[in-house]
């Protein structure tokens, strides 16, 4: 409101003088008054009232220049006596006082903000060190660089690495083997070019208010070490949980990590077993039986045919998994005679030793199991089967319940003794004249569960078998 009444006071003052003074050096003063507005107007409005104002100061610099009275306007005269001193008086304190005051004013507001600026600069100036000092002496190494990646600026840790680089090292992609451009907020892991082995993750900060790059490189050089070393072991790891060491065939654990891979083709699977390495064991020690299954492995490797399939389960066995089109279950046992090695030589130093191979086999079909263990299962049950006479058998579901049911009945003839249920019978012996001459004595088992008596035909075969 006062920059308003300033300027409107001047220019009604300015044609006021202008057009209702007659006397043309009183009317002087008025314009006067227009040539200090647009000094006035920029003070309080800015540039563009200013520069309006200079473009309306040519209608006063015209008629300055027609040096010529206006007539008053409407016919109104408002000379005084004393027009010209109140007129002199007017102009003296414009520009003596309420001119000065205005600009001493601005001036003063722009010396304090000066001075404020000037105290914030230092404020500033402080800050700036501060952050300089600890990117200086920042443990990470760090880099300012422009936007075509030229380094700008780099901190005590950085200046370390360039030491080791050539001379003429100016761009970040000089001395790291960046393979794509940096993106803030993207990492990427490089080595330096002077030290392949000394690998650094390369990570560019996000500067939202700046055009340049900040970017911070981290040693990993020992993580990258140990994840090297742990990729290693594991990978070793991975070797001897799915391999053999000794036979170097995959093991169980490979066969049923796979196992369902091979569900789209039907396939016999046959359970080897070597019988006799338990003798060769005990006759030739335990490291000659292992170079026999060594050797056994070995030469199944060279006699089965390439598509079979040839992996090493614990103990003496083997498990072979035959394409059920190149091989039908019916003919398993002629062509495991074919294939199978019967002989083993070796040889330390001047001795040479042979070896017979005893096989047994338990073989079964693929189709109708899904599962591995159960597969593996069904084969151990008809390796249990086989015999000196029959070496090579099939497996046959109906077994399984046999097999169960002996397992019930040996079970429940243990029990039985452990509980001691075993009883003696008395059974008299007589002579002719039905006179008791002695007795015979019958053994029995009482299970009083069943609320029967076991005859010794009943147990006694399960005695003699798993004595």
């Amino acid at each position: 409101m006062a920059s308003a009444s300033l300027t409107i006071t001047i220019v009604l003052a300015g044609f006021c003088i202008m057009f209702f003074t007659p006397e043309l050096a009183s009317a002087r003063y008025g314009l006067l008054l227009f040539f200090t507005l647009p000094i006035i107007l920029r003070i309080c409005y800015g540039n563009k009232a200013a520069v309006a104002g200079m473009l309306l100061n040519v209608i006063p610099f015209a008629v300055l220049l027609i040096n010529e009275p206006l007539a008053p306007l409407l016919g109104i005269d408002m000379s005084l006596p004393g027009t010209y001193i109140y007129l002199s008086s007017l102009v003296f304190l414009f520009f003596n006082f309420c001119l000065p005051v205005a600009v001493i004013r601005v001036l003063t507001s722009l010396e304090q903000q000066s001075q404020l600026n000037r105290e914030q600069s230092k404020k500033l100036g402080k800050l700036v060190k501060r952050y300089q000092e600890i990117f200086n002496n920042g443990g990470t190494p760090s880099f300012f660089c422009d936007q075509q990646g030229r380094i700008l600026h780099a901190n005590k840790s950085a200046r370390k690495l360039m030491h080791n680089a050539p001379a003429d090292c100016r761009f970040i992609y000089e001395l790291f083997t960046l393979t794509r451009p940096l993106i803030a907020g993207e990492t990427a892991e490089a080595a330096l070019h002077s030290d392949s082995n000394a690998i650094y993750k390369i990570q560019p900060a996000s500067l939202i208010h700046h055009k340049k790059q900040l970017i911070h490189c981290f040693d990993i050089s020992h993580t990258t070490a140990a994840d090297k070393k742990i990729g290693q072991l594991k990978r070793q790891h991975i070797t001897k949980h799915y391999s053999d060491a000794l036979t170097e065939l995959k093991n169980h654990h490979y066969w049923s990590h796979q196992f369902p891979q091979t569900l789209a083709h039907p396939h016999t699977v046959i359970l080897l077993k070597l019988a006799n390495l338990k003798d060769i064991n005990l006759q030739y020690s335990f490291s000659a039986g292992d170079q026999v299954l060594a050797d056994a492995a070995a030469l199944l490797r060279n006699q089965l045919p390439s598509s079979v399939n040839l992996y090493r389960f614990p103990g003496a066995k083997f498990l072979l998994s035959v394409n059920t089109s190149q091989s039908s279950t019916e003919n398993i046992p002629d062509w495991l005679e074919k294939h199978l090695p019967v002989q083993v030589i070796q040889r330390t130093g001047k001795k040479e030793l042979m070896f017979n191979l005893q096989w047994r086999a338990g073989y079964c079909s693929s189709s109708g199991f899904t599962s591995a263990p159960l597969l593996a299962e069904a084969c151990a049950i008809a390796l249990s089967q086989t015999t000196p006479n029959r070496p090579c058998e099939q497996y046959d579901s109906k077994v399984v319940k046999l097999i169960r049911q002996d397992t019930r009945n040996k079970d429940r003839v243990k029990r039985l003794l452990d509980e001691g249920s075993l009883a003696l019978w008395l059974q008299p012996q007589v002579d002719q004249h039905h006179k008791i001459t002695g007795f015979e004595v019958l053994a029995r088992l009482d299970d009083p569960a069943e609320n029967q008596i076991l005859q010794p035909y009943q147990f006694l075969p399960q005695i003699e078998k798993n004595k």
